[in-house]
């Protein structure tokens, strides 16, 4: 199931920082966010991003993060 959110709630959500988020994890180059998978462009040019918070908690477990209490608890994880 996908639940789509804003760079402003994903941040919330997975208690990380919007740098690392976008710079660092979804970077085309390096990351291992994918685009159309975990993440997408909106309509515009200067619209925000939004992520599948299901799917970027997913890979975040994956890559071997490890989420505290400051990550919201009441977004599932899709198994």
């Amino acid at each position: 199931m996908q639940d789509w959110v804003t760079t402003k709630d994903a941040v919330r959500i997975l208690g990380i920082k919007r740098q690392t988020l976008k710079r660092k994890y979804a970077n085309p180059n390096n990351g291992f966010l994918i685009e159309g998978t975990h993440w997408k462009h909106g309509m515009y040019q200067s619209s925000s991003k939004v992520w599948d918070i299901n799917a970027c908690k997913q890979m975040l477990l994956q890559q071997g993060y490890t989420f505290t209490k400051g990550a919201k608890e009441d977004t599932k994880v899709s198994q």
